[in-house]
C-alpha cells in the first residue's frame, strides 16, 4: 500500500520536520528529506529515536499522505480493463486505509480487495488467490511471489542489487508511468 498507492513516508517526513525540524536542523544542518531515509530503521534520521513511530500510529498521517504520481490512472486503467487490485498491507489501521482507498481510489473495491497481510506472508498469500503482478517496494515481501514481481525504487532499498534490473521500476514518482508503459499490453478493455 505504502510507497506504491500512497507517498506516506512524505507524509510522515512532513508531521516531524513540523514538530521537530528546529532540533533536527540544529544536529544534522537542515530538515529532515525523503532521500535521507536509506534504511528502514527512521529511528537513526531523526533527534527523537523511536518515537518517530508514533506517527504511524495517526490516522491524519495516513489520511494526509499524497497518492503515489499515476498509481490513481495506472489503477483506474486496470479496472476498467477488467482486471482485479488488490491491495495489500501489513498496516493495523485497515479502516484508515480503508477511508483513504474510499477517497483517492474509489474504482477500487475495498470491501472485497483490502486485506491486511504480514509482509513476510505477501508472496504466499497473492500465489494462493492466483495473482500475476506485485508491486512492492520492500524486496524480501517478493521473493517467492510466482507472478511478475515488481520492486519500486526507494532510498531504503537502492542499495540491493540482487534483484533483477528488469523487474526494478524507477523512483517513486515516476514507477506509476513505468509499470503502465509494462503493463500496456493488459490495459486493453476486456469485452
Amino acid at each position: 500500500f505504502h510507497s506504491v498507492l500512497n507517498h506516506l513516508l512524505l507524509s510522515l517526513i512532513e508531521k516531524y520536520n513540523r514538530d521537530h525540524g528546529k532540533k533536527h536542523i540544529e544536529r544534522y544542518g537542515r530538515l529532515l528529506c525523503y532521500d535521507d531515509c536509506t534504511a528502514w530503521d527512521l529511528t537513526e534520521y531523526t533527534v527523537i529515536g523511536g518515537d518517530i513511530y508514533h506517527y504511524f500510529a495517526k490516522a491524519k498521517t495516513h489520511l494526509d499522505a499524497p497518492p503515489v504520481v499515476g498509481a490513481q490512472q495506472l489503477t483506474r486503467r486496470l479496472v476498467e480493463a477488467g482486471h482485479d487490485v488488490c491491495v495489500i498491507t501489513d498496516s493495523i489501521m485497515l479502516p484508515t486505509l480503508s477511508d483513504y482507498l474510499k477517497t483517492h481510489y474509489p474504482h477500487i473495491d475495498r470491501r472485497e480487495r483490502l486485506y491486511r497481510v504480514p509482509n513476510a506472508e505477501k508472496a504466499a498469500f497473492l500465489n494462493g488467490m492466483g495473482w500475476d503482478v506485485f508491486v512492492e517496494d520492500r524486496r524480501e515481501n517478493l521473493i517467492g511471489f510466482m507472478g511478475t514481481p515488481y520492486l519500486i525504487t526507494t532510498p531504503y532499498n537502492a542499495h540491493y542489487t540482487d534483484f533483477p534490473k528488469l523487474l526494478r521500476l524507477g523512483p517513486i514518482d515516476t514507477a506509476m508511468s513505468e509499470l503502465e508503459r509494462r503493463l500496456e499490453w493488459q490495459l486493453t478493455p476486456v469485452n
